[in-house]
């Protein structure tokens, strides 16, 4: 489950902005909404315009960034913050299946083409890419030759994880295959209410 995410850099969000669920505070009325320490029920309320919906686009950008479902393409439209077009834009997941902890990040443009991305299994880093190149720990993914992947060269800059999802064959319990099953499930409830003049 999700345990914690920051971004900086997303529309109107021009510093890092972290919600940390992993610190429950002052749940003895709804237990129900905690489990193993992690709060899995939230939610977001507050005025309008205080950006709650930005926010919200952010916690859900890894569902776009690692599954098929739909984007809609006014998604990407001011996806930088105004105040800094050309910086990227950064995202931070914590996620604890179990005893297992995984912690993924990634830096898009302003237009939401992948930069940057890194991935770390139990504290160790199991995967990283850049313009520089590829990093992988090949015992994580029962690899025996390391693929070739650079996005330096590669004019769509897809995702190394949606990569090795698709690519290599894992077991249902392999982190990476709880990451997507987990992201492929996350829910946005959202209510507009709209006034009858």
């Amino acid at each position: 489950m999700l345990t914690k995410f920051a971004v900086k850099n997303f529309r109107g969000f021009k510093y890092w902005i972290t919600w940390d669920l992993s610190r429950p505070q002052g749940y003895q009325f709804n237990e129900f909404a905690v489990r193993d320490g992690v709060i899995k029920n939230a939610i977001i309320y507050g005025p309008n315009g205080a950006g709650k919906s930005n926010f919200s686009m952010a916690i859900f950008d890894i569902v776009g960034h690692l599954t098929r479902f739909f984007v809609p393409p006014t998604y990407l439209q001011n996806y930088a913050c105004a105040l800094h077009p050309n910086d990227p834009v950064e995202f931070k997941y914590s996620f604890k299946f179990g005893k297992d902890t995984v912690d993924y990040s990634y830096k898009k443009d302003s237009i939401g083409t992948l930069l940057v991305e890194r991935l770390d299994y139990n504290g160790d880093k199991a995967l990283g890419l850049n313009d520089d190149g590829t990093f992988l720990k090949a015992d994580y993914f029962h690899l025996t030759e390391f693929p070739n992947f650079n996005i330096s060269s590669a004019a769509n800059r897809p995702s190394f994880i949606s990569y090795l999802l698709a690519a290599i064959p894992m077991a249902e319990d392999h982190f990476l295959i709880k990451m997507q099953n987990f992201v492929s499930k996350m829910l946005w409830f959202r209510n507009l209410m709209i006034d009858n003049l």
